[in-house]
């Protein structure tokens, strides 16, 4: 549900700043939640209006990788392992 009524936000927004989350993700390597939410804060700090609109036919701006990413290895053993 969103937050806010589609009526109260084209009353409040009548012309909102539509953002494409193809412009948010292309910039990312690392596609962790993390990343993918500093991305999207990113944009919005750079976006003058604060009426803000994601773009309708546009994939999602968490898609599967965001998901599916794995940890990394690492070199070190973990620290239960240790001594």
């Amino acid at each position: 549900m969103p937050a806010v009524t589609v009526d109260f936000f084209k009353e409040v927004c009548p012309n909102p700043t539509i953002i494409d989350p193809s412009e948010i993700s292309s910039g990312i390597w690392d596609h962790t939640a993390a990343n993918v939410v500093q991305a999207v804060l990113d944009k919005l700090e750079r976006t003058e209006d604060r009426c803000v609109e994601v773009k309708a036919d546009a994939r999602p701006i968490f898609d599967f990788m965001c998901v599916l990413v794995r940890p990394r290895p690492t070199p070190f053993p973990p620290l239960n392992q240790m001594v």
